[in-house]
């Protein structure tokens, strides 16, 4: 619905015409007005939820900090997914994902994301599933997204999905990759709510 629903501080560690690649540290700060442990919250109050969101907003967003976990995020330019590696504290590979997206939009401050809800989860055995599926076909059912949204996304999972199945999980030369020892935590900028309103 155009409203922001959070702002991370994030590291980045390659922009090519490849990949634009982010580190997001563990337990950094970020402001975020997502719906707390929403997956314990019945499917049909979990969309309501979503769909007054996208008219209203979230309201004013939380300080929060993020999970003790080293997060990359590989987003290929005019791509409508994104593969997030995951590793524990003790860099020990936790899973992948591939997060289905809109396109990234660059401004002069970062990049604006959002979100199709749908998510493949690979396990370091190269097993897979499918993630939020269930979320994903409500918004559907409810008229969130456009047929045009609705063909490229549903495209773009079936492709991702051939991909994982053909030749293991997209980020495999990432696996062993690790931040420079002197990389400092990003801070949220002081101006953050200017972003808020730029959008």
């Amino acid at each position: 619905g155009g409203h922001l629903v959070s702002s991370h501080p994030v590291t980045v560690v390659s922009d090519t015409a490849s990949y634009l690649a982010l580190y997001s540290h563990p337990s950094a700060p970020l402001r975020s007005g997502a719906t707390r442990n929403r997956s314990a919250i019945p499917l049909s109050e979990r969309i309501d939820r979503w769909m007054e969101m996208a008219d209203n907003g979230v309201g004013p967003l939380e300080e929060r900090v993020s999970s003790e976990t080293h997060v990359l995020t590989l987003t290929p330019e005019n791509s409508w997914h994104s593969v997030w590696l995951f590793w524990n504290l003790e860099w020990q590979t936790k899973a992948w994902h591939v997060n289905f997206q809109a396109p990234i939009e660059r401004t002069t401050r970062g990049i604006l994301v959002q979100d199709h809800q749908l998510d493949i989860v690979v396990k370091p055995d190269l097993s897979w599933s499918w993630k939020d599926e269930d979320e994903f076909e409500e918004l559907v059912a409810r008229g969130f997204y456009s047929d045009w949204q609705i063909s490229s996304i549903r495209a773009e999972a079936e492709r991702m999905a051939r991909v994982i199945e053909d030749h293991g999980p997209p980020s495999a030369e990432w696996e062993d990759w690790r931040p420079d020892a002197d990389w400092q935590v990003p801070k949220i900028p002081e101006d953050w709510r200017d972003l808020e309103r730029s959008l």
